[in-house]
């Protein structure tokens, strides 16, 4: 991709923040945490899912670790 094509995207995402049509922190925050709280309460539907599809699962989000 030439460099003038990335200076334009670039341009454009920022003319679209600076617009505000971005949402504020605590919006993205809010919807990160309703994922995090969508993957632990389906935790062991998503790895059955996974293990149909792929044939094997292991340690299906162990080790994760967030803030409530």
């Amino acid at each position: 991709m030439p460099c003038t094509v990335i200076f334009q995207m670039i341009a454009g995402l920022r003319k679209a923040f600076n617009s505000g049509v971005t949402k504020t922190y605590e919006w993205r925050k809010k919807q990160l945490e309703g994922m995090l709280t969508l993957l632990d309460e389906n935790r062991d539907r998503i790895a059955q899912c996974l293990k149909d599809d792929l044939n094997k699962v292991q340690n299906f989000g162990e080790g994760h670790a967030h803030d409530s």
